[in-house]
């Protein structure tokens, strides 16, 4: 089952040099190595996010792969 609530962390979670994350929702076994800004966003189970990703109203589907670098608005990442 995925959290509750904004700013809720799922199980299993590896949160690694993030400079800045609000109300994100973070599913269970998400992996955010070094991302820049995560704001107002999903990451479903299983997600992972590189290092410098500038993310804003997102919603990142199980499994899906954020690259290094990438910047994503209003957007929404598939596998």
């Amino acid at each position: 089952s995925s959290p509750a609530g904004p700013g809720a962390v799922g199980g299993g979670c590896r949160i690694v040099g993030a400079r800045f994350i609000r109300e994100v929702r973070i599913g269970n076994g998400v992996e955010i190595d070094g991302a820049s800004i995560l704001e107002n966003a999903t990451l479903c189970d299983g997600a992972r996010v590189g290092v410098d990703v500038k993310a804003y109203d997102l919603i990142a589907a199980e499994g899906s792969v954020i690259d290094n670098g990438s910047i994503r608005e209003h957007a929404a990442c598939w596998r």
